[in-house]
């Protein structure tokens, strides 16, 4: 061998590059080849050996990436420029894609080729994530196709499937998301048209089967590809993923993350130095989802490219926007979204949350600014599946003349707002209402003191906690809504509740909650304070007990097993009452405001059901935005004890009779009467024009 040659491998085994043990391996034919291409590229920048070598391997050339763009016979079709009448693309003309995406194919494919392995794509919806990612997967799969036997390419056993793989939450969203994007692009391209076999008798409707060993798969689980070599893989619509419960940790994981993982081990397992890519798309959903967390983490590490864009940036290069512009405070956790006024000045802790919008889409910020950041700026502005997406109105109708009824007894890092009660010990829970906040109308009574209470238990049992709440009707009011079919504002009566009081209790460190001193302050409110309490619920079957003990004790009570767990109808109405500021005597509680934000709302398997069987329901997350664990023990209260005073109050309030004669004065009970006498003029008529003899004789 040429003294250049062995000079050229010891300097590969000197810088690292490979070892000693790794060149042993190799012929002395292989050895002279690898010397060459190394003295070649030290030289030129590239390798005319490596080129033969890889030509070799190659059944057809694969062409630039603006051929495969613009040409018919390639993606010209779906992505290149208009075409005139003969069929040849229209100079000067736009490409279909955006020239955005563009510039990110640029970077994949010739700038940093080969050096991006895992793309992650979110912001804005209508920007076209889905069409880049199936242009990627179409990209490398062409460059797949173009080897003799992609099977020893690879490494691979002769009989291996190469999988191109497309994944959702759902196996069914996986198909309507990415891969029937996928296929139309394909089947309007000659070449695919010419490698491909369509079949059209499969239950979707079509099936491309690919040619040399090649796969397509599209699943919702990572087993729906298990012992297949995944070179491709497509996750699509992340965010929709729920979060499941763990049983062996105090944490959530996500049915998405796991696939992620998963999926991502099992390509770096066989394709990790070689073509294909792992892309990871969806819109923005909330700061709390996996992919906004995942994009966090991930700026920056090597071999991955991070894809995040609003509309505007998008699509400016359509010449649509006119230069104008208006800015917006972007929400998170603790800040809620809004348009600033010119010349707003803006706290120096907040300045990072400004975003400078196009005027052209300031409608769509003035009629819902939540949806039009997610949609539009392609930010998450708050937490995943929020279920109260408008804090501002929450804190409005606060009571801040109202005393918090309540005083506490917590200690050190521990969630605020909660009474500790010992087992064991003499405490009660009317310890600590302070009952002048309780009863502070004139009359030193309850307000409203005619109405009867309802009362709701949200149980705990060791470690939980309880949560408390009581409340009544208080008349109605008049609520102005926007009509959904009409698109008007329209007025109705509305009912209109007031909230005695809501508490957290919890049991003292790890002692058992005292389910009995429950049973002791409805006793005190019923006995000691003379309070009317109509109705009352608790949840789960630790509490039969505790619906015994007040059944007995006040036999005229309604007691009822009331759960909120298991759908979302109890915290609906619980919003709209809110939304409607139809709750009076609400004060102020830290505890209260950290789970009615952080309360998520969710669609979930039904238990021991398929999964693609589904229900909405409200949940918290498994870490608070307050840092402590997630919980909703008062919010569930509240709910339930909304839901029973409506459910259970039937008596009907003087405003009520007022508002129902308000309506009766307006009503022109003789031009009903008109309009009744003529309809039933027009039956008769009707009627006695029916021949019977006719009709009898036909049948």
């Amino acid at each position: 061998m040429k003294v250049e040659y062995v000079e050229a491998i010891e300097g590969l085994v000197d810088s690292g590059r490979c070892t000693q043990s790794e060149i042993d391996q190799f012929s002395g034919n292989e050895l002279v080849m690898l010397a060459r291409s190394v003295i070649e590229y030290v030289d030129s920048g590239e390798s005319l050996t490596i080129k033969q070598i890889e030509a070799s391997d190659y059944e057809f050339d694969v062409p630039d990436l603006y051929t495969l763009i613009d040409s018919p016979y390639w993606l010209g079709t779906e992505l290149g420029r208009p075409k005139d009448e003969t069929g040849q693309p229209i100079v000067g003309e736009k490409r279909q894609i955006y020239d955005f995406w563009i510039d990110k194919l640029e970077e994949i494919y010739i700038r940093n080729p080969g050096k991006n392995h895992q793309i992650l794509v979110t912001g804005a919806i209508g920007i076209g994530k889905t069409t880049f990612m199936n242009i990627v997967t179409i990209i490398d799969m062409i460059n797949v196709m173009a080897l003799k036997n992609p099977q020893a390419h690879f490494g691979l056993m002769p009989s291996t499937k190469i999988v191109f793989a497309f994944f959702s939450i759902l196996q069914s969203l996986a198909l309507d998301v990415g891969y029937t994007q996928f296929h139309e692009m394909m089947n309007s391209s000659p070449f695919f048209n010419d490698q491909m076999i369509f079949n059209k008798k499969l239950k979707e409707g079509y099936q491309l089967t690919p040619p040399k060993g090649l796969k397509f798969r599209v699943g919702s689980r990572v087993s729906h590809t298990l012992g297949q070599a995944v070179l491709d893989v497509q996750l699509d619509e992340a965010n929709f993923g729920q979060d499941v419960q763990d049983k062996k940790a105090d944490d959530k994981k996500s049915q998405v993350y796991d696939n992620y993982i998963s999926l991502l081990r099992r390509k770096e397992s066989r394709f990790l130095d070689l073509p294909g890519h792992f892309l990871v798309g969806s819109s923005k959903k909330g700061t709390s989802d996996f992919l906004e967390k995942h994009i966090e983490t991930s700026k920056g590490q090597e071999g991955v490219m991070v894809i995040d864009s609003p509309q505007y940036i998008v699509k400016k290069c359509r010449g649509i926007y006119s230069g104008v512009n208006f800015k917006i405070l972007l929400g998170d956790e603790t800040n809620d979204p809004k348009i600033l006024v010119k010349g707003e000045r803006v706290p120096d802790n907040q300045k990072h949350l400004i975003e400078v919008i196009p005027v052209e889409h300031r409608s769509a910020y003035e009629y819902n600014i939540v949806e039009a950041i997610r949609d539009i700026s392609g930010k998450a502005s708050q937490p995943m599946y929020a279920f109260i997406d408008n804090r501002k109105i929450i804190r409005e109708l606060i009571d801040e003349k109202r005393k918090n009824p309540w005083k506490y007894n917590c200690r050190g890092k521990v969630i605020p707002n909660t009474i500790h009660l010992g087992f064991y010990g003499d405490d009660q829970i009317k310890d600590f209402l302070i009952e002048e906040n309780i009863l502070y109308d004139e009359d030193k009574q309850l307000p409203y003191k005619h109405n009867p209470r309802f009362l709701a238990i949200d149980t705990g049992y060791v470690g939980d906690a309880c949560g408390i709440s009581m409340c009544c009707k208080a008349g109605i009011k008049l609520v102005k809504q926007k009509d959904e079919q009409s698109d008007k504002m329209k007025a109705y009566w509305f009912p209109k509740y007031y909230s005695d009081f809501y508490i957290r209790v919890k049991g003292k460190g790890n002692d058992q909650f005292p389910l009995y001193k429950l049973t002791e302050f409805v006793k005190y409110l019923m006995n000691d304070l003379r309070i009317n309490i109509k109705g009352m619920s608790t949840d789960g079957f630790q509490s039969v007990q505790l619906r015994q003990d007040i059944k007995i004790a006040f036999p005229n009570m309604d007691v009822e097993l009331l759960s909120v767990d298991k759908e979302d109808t109890h915290h609906i109405n619980m919003k709209n009452i809110l939304y409607s500021k139809a709750l009076d005597g609400f004060y102020h509680d830290k505890n209260m405001l950290v789970e009615l934000f952080d309360l998520q709302h969710i669609n979930v398997p039904h238990r021991g059901m398929k999964v693609n069987i589904r229900r909405m329901r409200v949940d918290h997350p498994s870490v608070a935005t307050d840092g402590f664990v997630g919980r909703k023990d008062v919010t569930d209260s509240l709910a339930a004890s909304l839901s029973l005073c409506k459910m259970l109050d039937t008596s009907v309030s003087t405003q009520e009779i007022k508002a129902q004669a308000e309506i009766a004065k307006k009503v022109d009970v003789d031009a009903i009467m008109a309009q009744a006498e003529k309809d039933v003029e027009k039956e008769l008529k009707v009627f006695n024009e029916i021949n019977f003899d006719d009709l009898f004789s036909k049948k």
